[in-house]
């Protein structure tokens, strides 16, 4: 595999694993529009995007798919693409050998 890829991946899995759990807890909130920890390849980035619980789950159906601040796919150096731009938001998806560890790395299976 592509070390490059292999960072990738394994800093969009930290990132989204710390957002399932932020999503378990707003659940219980009534909160419009959760705060949700950018799930970029930037493993210095601090960036909280704000969503709702629905669009995180939409999201999170496809273990290759990922939340981040628009422009911060480039973190990925190649191995995503953007899929959907939303309100501060964007729905990138993880390409070739990144991918395919995003998905093994995805903690709902």
């Amino acid at each position: 595999m592509d070390p490059i890829a292999e960072r990738v991946a394994l800093n969009n899995a930290t990132f989204r694993d710390a957002n399932e759990g932020i999503a378990r807890q707003a659940s219980r909130s009534h909160l419009e529009r959760v705060p949700f920890v950018c799930e970029c390849a930037n493993p210095r980035c601090m960036a909280i995007v704000r969503v709702t619980l629905r669009d995180y789950e939409q999201v999170r159906r496809e273990p290759t798919h990922f939340i981040t601040v628009p422009g911060h796919e480039t973190s990925a150096r190649g191995y995503a693409r953007v899929l959907r731009r939303g309100d501060g938001f964007s729905v990138i998806e993880k390409r070739d050998d990144a991918a395919q560890l995003a998905a093994d790395l995805d903690p709902r299976g």
